[in-house]
């Protein structure tokens, strides 16, 4: 069974490690971890599997919880490969 995990509202490339980062990420209870197979739903309807290189940690106003998990992906995967809408779905 799958499930969404987010919908992507903006992406980067980290020159320094060679990752495509996907924000906002999942919400902090979403157990994930490096080498989670995902599935990308594009807009135009083709989809991608891929697997979490990385996981970035934003922190919200108090410092302590986590509030988003922004993903990295392989460098194999530029920003144009993943637009703005793009579905983030883990398989459980």
């Amino acid at each position: 069974m799958s499930r969404l995990l987010f919908v992507v509202e903006d992406s980067f490339e980290l020159q320094s490690v060679q990752r495509l980062v996907l924000a906002p990420g999942p919400c902090g209870d979403a157990r994930v971890k490096v080498g989670t197979a995902v599935e990308l739903r594009r807009p135009d309807g083709s989809r991608l599997r891929t697997t979490i290189a990385g996981i970035e940690i934003v922190c919200g106003p108090n410092l302590r919880e986590p509030r988003t998990i922004p993903l990295a992906l392989s460098a194999d995967l530029k920003k144009a490969d993943v637009p703005v809408g793009t579905e983030v779905w883990l398989d459980d």
